[in-house]
C-alpha cells in the first residue's frame, strides 16, 4: 500500500506557472478516506493563516492588511517560519485561531500540536504550548472564554463550557475516538483530562506495529480510525459527527459531549453520548465532506458525497436533520413509549461531473460548497447583506460566487471576520477574495451595516470588510454621505451604553477612535476628518501616560485639575519619556493655533463656509479641550518636579545631566505659553454649538463649525493672539508633520516604518536594538503600548 500511495504522488498535474498539484483521481480518492486539512484560518481581527496542502512544499504565511479593497500597498504576506520550523515538513491538518483572535492552533498529521500567540508586530510569535498526541486528529474545537453581544447589544448567557482556571481551553478528538480536553492553569501551564467514543478502538498507539498514520501493520483488519468528522456548540453542549470509512456499511453517527472540569475534591470528567446513527443509501457514493449547519429551530448535518464513474464524478449533497421520533413497544403488561432522537436526511442536491471538495457554513447558517472544477457555490439568504436574488446555479438554493477555473480543485474556504465576503485557496496554492453581498444597497442594507459595525465594536472584531462595503456605498448616488451619518449612529450607540461610567478608559476610547479612523481613512475627502481624528485620540492616550508615570496619588492628581495647590512626584525613569510627549503636544499646540489664527484672523483664508472641514475644531470639540487643559496642568508640573526634585535615573543615569537641562529650557523659554493656553481654551468652555451633537466624536466626524458662532469665537481668540506662542508659528507651512503615534517621534523619508493595518499611521520598528539604547524605553507606558497601534491595529512591515 506504501508503494501504491508512492506511485501515485509522483502523478503530478501543473498550473501555467508550473505549480504541482496532485490529479483529480488522487484528490478524490483522498478525500474518501480521509478528511481533507485546513488550508486557510481568519482570525476576528483580520488575520490570514495559509497552508497549502501537498504536494507544494509546506509554506504557512500570514497575510494581513486591506484585504477586501484590493490595495496591495496596504496588505503583507510573512513567512510564519517559526511554525513551519516546528512542524518541519509534515502536513497541517488543523489551523484555527481562537474566538479572540489572540492563540492559534497548528496540529500536522503525526499529531504534533503547538499553540501560539502573536505578540505586537505579526513578526512576533510565541509557542504557549506543544503536545504530542501521537496519532493524528479528527476535530479541534476552542472552549470560547468570550461572551459576545447579539443583535439587541445584550451579552450572550454564561456557558459552562469554559475554562474556569485560565483562558485557553481547547478540546481534540483524534481518529481513534480519544477525546482530550486541554485546558489553560496558569501562563503557560497547562493540563488535560481524557476519555474515548464509545465502540471505538482504543489501541496503545505507543506500540510498535502502529504507524504514524494511525494503520496496523500487523493487522489490516485493525485498522479502525475516523475518516471524516465535524464538532459544534449548541446550547451548551458540544455536538461530533464522525464516519468511518473503512466500515461497511457506511455510516455516520452523532454524539453528544459535556464537560466538567476538575474541582478541588473531584476529578475532570468527559460525558459521550451516542445520540443517533444512520447509515447512508448510496453505496457507490463516498463521503468527501463534512460540516454542520446551526440554525435557530434545529441542528442540521450536511453531507458532500461523491462516485467515480468511467466518464468522471458525480457529486450529491445530503441535509441531515435530528429529529425526535415516539417509539411504542406492546408487552405483557401493557403498551410502553419512549422518545427516540433519529437521523433523517431531508434534502439532496446533484452535482454532475465534479465532487463536493470543501463544504462551510456561516454562523448564520448559510452553506458554502467548493467543487473540483474551481466554483464555489453559496446558499442564497433570505435576509441580510449576502444576495438573494442571483442566478441559480444547484438546485434552488445555490448562486455561484466564483467561476471554475481549470479543474484547480477548491480545498478550503473560509469567512471574513463579518462573513460578507468568501476566501478560498485552491489546490495549485492560489488564494482567493469574493464579495458575497448585493451589488446595489438600500435603506434595509444600510440599517443592517449599521448593527454589524455596532456589533463589531462592542465585540472587538476587525471591521475592514465592512468597511470595504461603506466605501462601496459612498459611491452609490444617493448614499455619498450614508458611511458618516452610520459611524456617527454607532458611535451614538456605544456612548449611550456606557452612558454610566463616570470617566471613560482609553481602552473603551480607543475601540471608538479606531473604528471611526477605519472608516474615515478608507474614505475619499476624508483626509481632514482623519488628521483629526488621529490626533484627537493622541490627548488621552497622552495624558493616560502622564499620570501613569506619576507615582503621586491619584487624589492628589485630581485635586491639582481641581486647580488646588499640590505637588506632584514622577518615577525618575518616565522623565525621559515625558519629554518625548510635552514635545509633541507643544508641536501639536503650535500646529491648532497656526490653524487656529489662519481661519480667524487672517484675511486671505478667513472661513467664508462653515460646512468646510477644518483643523481648528480640536479647540472647539469639548472632550479634546479638556483632555489638553489636563495634560498641560501636568506638563508644569512635570517641568517643576524635574528642575527642583532630587533624584537619580536609573536607566542610562548618564543622560540625567541633559534631561536636566532640557527641563530648565523649558521653563525659562518654553514653545508656549502654557498659563495662557489654559485660560484660551478654558474660555473656549462658553461656547456651545447651535446644532445636534449626538456624541462625544460627532465634532471631529464632521470637522466643521457648523452651529458655531464665528464672531464669537474671533472676540475670545484675539485676546490671546499673542500671547499665546511666537508670532513665527503663523508664517510656518508644517508645524507639525508624520510622527510615529507611540513613540510620539517624528519620521524622516529614509526611515523604515511599520504600517498599521487599521489607521495607516507609520510606526517605527519595535523590539530593535536601538530600544535598549533609547531613554525613554524604560516608562511603563512606552513598553505597554508597542504591542499595538494607539487605534488597536496591528503593523505590518512595507
Amino acid at each position: 500500500m506504501v508503494q501504491l500511495v508512492a506511485s501515485k504522488r509522483q502523478k503530478l498535474s501543473y498550473t501555467d506557472h508550473k505549480i504541482p498539484r496532485y490529479s483529480s483521481s488522487f484528490n478524490f480518492s483522498s478525500l474518501t478516506f480521509k478528511q481533507s486539512p485546513q488550508a486557510l484560518s481568519i482570525s476576528k481581527q483580520n488575520i490570514l493563516i495559509s497552508a497549502p496542502i501537498q504536494p507544494i512544499s509546506n509554506q504557512i504565511h500570514l497575510i494581513a492588511g486591506d484585504l477586501y479593497t484590493h490595495n496591495r500597498i496596504h496588505i503583507q504576506k510573512t513567512h510564519v517560519e517559526i511554525i513551519q520550523n516546528y512542524h518541519k515538513q509534515r502536513t497541517l491538518t488543523h489551523i484555527e485561531w481562537n474566538q479572540k483572535g489572540n492563540a492559534f492552533a497548528s496540529i500536522d498529521e503525526t499529531g504534533q500540536l503547538a499553540l501560539w500567540q502573536l505578540e505586537g508586530p505579526i513578526e512576533n510569535w510565541k509557542l504557549k504550548y506543544r503536545v504530542n498526541l501521537k496519532q493524528p486528529l479528527a476535530a479541534f474545537f476552542w472552549l470560547n472564554a468570550e461572551r459576545e453581544y447579539t443583535d439587541n447589544l445584550i451579552r450572550e448567557p454564561e456557558i459552562h463550557l469554559r475554562n474556569p482556571y485560565g483562558h485557553l481551553g481547547f478540546l481534540t478528538v483524534t481518529v481513534h475516538g480519544e477525546i482530550t480536553v486541554h485546558y489553560q492553569r496558569c501562563g503557560s501551564l497547562f493540563s488535560s483530562f481524557s476519555t474515548y467514543i464509545p465502540n471505538t478502538t482504543q489501541r496503545d498507539i505507543k506500540r510498535s506495529d502502529s504507524s504514524c498514520f494511525s494503520m496496523s501493520l500487523s493487522g489490516l483488519d485493525d485498522w479502525q480510525r475516523i475518516s471524516h468528522a465535524a464538532i459544534t456548540l449548541v446550547k451548551d453542549k458540544i455536538y461530533l459527527a464522525t464516519h468511518c470509512a473503512s466500515f461497511q456499511p457506511k455510516a455516520i453517527q452523532i454524539y453528544t459531549i459535556d464537560i466538567k472540569f476538575p474541582t478541588v475534591d473531584k476529578k475532570g470528567a468527559i460525558q459521550r453520548k451516542l445520540v443517533a446513527s444512520a447509515c447512508l443509501d448510496k453505496d457507490d457514493f463516498h463521503v468527501t465532506q463534512m460540516v454542520f449547519k446551526r440554525r435557530a429551530d434545529n441542528l442540521q448535518l450536511y453531507l458532500g458525497l461523491g462516485e467515480e464513474t468511467e466518464l468522471g464524478w458525480n457529486g450529491l449533497v445530503q441535509q441531515w436533520e435530528l429529529k425526535q421520533v415516539e417509539q411504542s413497544f406492546t408487552t405483557d403488561l401493557g403498551s410502553v413509549s419512549r422518545n427516540r432522537t433519529t437521523l433523517h436526511c431531508q434534502l439532496k442536491i446533484k452535482v454532475d461531473g465534479k465532487y463536493i471538495t470543501c463544504l462551510k457554513c456561516t454562523k448564520d447558517g448559510h452553506l458554502a460548497m467548493g467543487l473540483s472544477d474551481g466554483s464555489i457555490h453559496l446558499e442564497l439568504s433570505k435576509q441580510g447583506l449576502l444576495k438573494n436574488n442571483e442566478t441559480l446555479s444547484y438546485a434552488p438554493y445555490f448562486w455561484c460566487v466564483v467561476q471554475s477555473k481549470d479543474s484547480d480543485d477548491v480545498v478550503d474556504i473560509n469567512f471574513s471576520p463579518n462573513e460578507t465576503h468568501l476566501l478560498y485557496i485552491h489546490a495549485s496554492g492560489k488564494i482567493g477574495i469574493a464579495r458575497a453581498t448585493h451589488d446595489i444597497f438600500t435603506e434595509e442594507h444600510a440599517k443592517i451595516l449599521n448593527i454589524k459595525i455596532q456589533q463589531c465594536l462592542f465585540n472587538n472584531v476587525d471591521a475592514s470588510d465592512l468597511t470595504s462595503e461603506l466605501i462601496r456605498l459612498s459611491k452609490q448616488p444617493g448614499f455619498e454621505d450614508k458611511p458618516q451619518e452610520i459611524v456617527d449612529k454607532v458611535l451614538s450607540i456605544y456612548e449611550s451604553h456606557y452612558q454610566d461610567e463616570e470617566e471613560w478608559n482609553v481602552g473603551q476610547l480607543q475601540k471608538a477612535y479606531g473604528l471611526a479612523l477605519t472608516v474615515f481613512t478608507r474614505l475619499p475627502g476624508k483626509q481632514v476628518q482623519t488628521t483629526n481624528l488621529s490626533r484627537g485620540l493622541q490627548l488621552p492616550v497622552i495624558l493616560e501616560c502622564f499620570i501613569s508615570s506619576c507615582s503621586s496619588n491619584y487624589k492628589d492628581i485630581t485635586r491639582m485639575f481641581n486647580k488646588e495647590d499640590v505637588h506632584l512626584e514622577f518615577e525618575p525613569n518616565s522623565l525621559w519619556s515625558l519629554v518625548l510627549l510635552s514635545t509633541w503636544i507643544f508641536d501639536y499646540v503650535k500646529w491648532v493655533l497656526h490653524e487656529w489664527n489662519m481661519l480667524l484672523h487672517s484675511k486671505k483664508s478667513q472661513i467664508s463656509d462653515d460646512n468646510k472641514a477644518v483643523h481648528s475644531v480640536l479647540f472647539v470639540h469639548k472632550e479634546s479641550r479638556e483632555y489638553l487643559i489636563k495634560i498641560l496642568m501636568l506638563i508644569q508640573h512635570f517641568i517643576r518636579y524635574t528642575n527642583e526634585a532630587d533624584y537619580q535615573l536609573d536607566h542610562l543615569s548618564q543622560s540625567q545631566p541633559i534631561l536636566q537641562q532640557y527641563a530648565n529650557t523649558l521653563k525659562t523659554d518654553p514653545p508656549i505659553a502654557i498659563k495662557e493656553v489654559i485660560n484660551l481654551l478654558n474660555d473656549l468652555n462658553s461656547i456651545e454649538s447651535n446644532t445636534k451633537i449626538n456624541n462625544r466624536w460627532t465634532v471631529l466626524l464632521r470637522s466643521t463649525l457648523e452651529g458655531y458662532s464665528i464672531p464669537q469665537l474671533r472676540n475670545i481668540s484675539v485676546k490671546y493672539k499673542d500671547k499665546c506662542t511666537k508670532p513665527c508659528i503663523y508664517i510656518k507651512k508644517e508645524i507639525i508633520g508624520k510622527y510615529d503615534p507611540i513613540r510620539k517621534r517624528r519620521l524622516t523619508e529614509d526611515v523604515k516604518t511599520s504600517l498599521c493595518t487599521r489607521c495607516h499611521q507609520h510606526i517605527l520598528p519595535v523590539h530593535t536594538e536601538s530600544d535598549n539604547l533609547d531613554p525613554c524605553s524604560s516608562a511603563q507606558w512606552y513598553q505597554s503600548l508597542r504591542k499595538r497601534c494607539v487605534c488597536g491595529g496591528i503593523y505590518i512591515s512595507i
